[in-house]
């Protein structure tokens, strides 16, 4: 009997260590766990305030290239206004009187070219067109850009006072009929040089414009001028030019119009531009095509 006891007792003794010791294992995990997932929230909260410092970073770095970027847009737009294109070309012409001949002589050689057969068909004197010429180049203009670092010049070429006086000068000299055929040169003038820019392109091709397609072409581009104002991307309605075009040029004479009216839209778009910024447009450099 007290060896029974002896034995239930020591049973006791052992189960109750076991149940002390899996107790002080779960207390030495529980602390274990919350000691874990307190590692892998701070873990997080410091992925999350890197993130942040990146991004806020990444602000800083986007702000210091904005600053810089409207500084050297002011240091430019300063810079820009300082720069006066037309008074510097006027010096610069005052400076170089040759220079200012050579482009007169250009202007008047490209002028008397241009209107050679109407005056021919006026019977002008050598005194009479050099008069002309002079009143057509009032208030010209020509640009070009200069230096290493391409500023631009325009360069007055005419005497503005020439051109303020123009319509009774020519007419002074011309008499009214003479005037109203110069008038309608005058208009009909741009769709000439388009015309002229075509046979050029097409004259060492195997479909050159003929001197009646040229006549017939004229004609349909100014019957299809755009009223002033109406189109900002040309000065003619092309739907209408390519479709009445199709009866006298031939499918690639077609496409070689085509090409033009593109070109002459481009053309118009660049003009725009400059007088946007305040500058004179460009004169239009036309090919001049050995006669179809």
């Amino acid at each position: 009997m007290g060896v029974a006891v002896v034995a239930i007792l020591a049973a006791l003794g052992t189960a109750t260590y076991e149940i002390r010791e899996s107790r002080a294992a779960e207390a030495t995990l529980t602390t274990a766990r919350r000691d874990y997932d307190a590692l892998v929230a701070r873990r997080r909260d410091l992925a999350q305030q890197a993130q942040t410092a990146e991004q806020d970073a990444a602000r800083l770095r986007q702000a210091m290239a904005d600053a810089r970027a409207a500084q050297a847009a002011a240091a430019a737009s300063q810079a820009a206004k300082a720069w006066d294109p037309v008074a510097e070309g006027k010096a610069f012409l005052a400076r170089h009187p040759e220079v200012k001949q050579a482009l007169y002589a250009s202007g008047c050689a490209e002028l008397n070219y241009r209107y050679s057969q109407l005056f021919k068909e006026l019977g002008l004197t050598p005194a009479q067109i050099e008069k002309i010429l002079a009143i057509k180049h009032g208030g010209r203009m020509t640009s070009c850009q200069l230096g290493p670092d391409l500023k631009r010049f325009v360069f007055p070429i005419g005497d503005i006072n020439q051109l303020r006086n123009g319509p009774d000068g020519l007419r002074e000299i011309l008499g009214d009929d003479g005037y109203r055929k110069l008038v309608e040169f005058d208009r009909v003038e741009p769709a000439r040089q388009l015309v002229a820019q075509l046979a050029s392109a097409l004259y060492f091709t195997e479909v050159p414009l003929t001197s009646a397609q040229s006549v017939q072409l004229t004609g349909i581009l100014d019957g299809n001028r755009t009223p002033a104002g109406r189109s900002q991307t040309s000065t003619y309605d092309w739907d209408a030019v390519l479709m009445q075009a199709q009866g006298i040029l031939s499918a690639s004479q077609s496409v070689a119009l085509d090409g033009l009216r593109v070109q002459e839209q481009v053309g118009r778009a660049a003009v725009g531009a400059n007088v946007q910024i305040g500058l004179p447009p460009s004169a239009p450099k036309t090919a001049n095509p050995p006669a179809p």
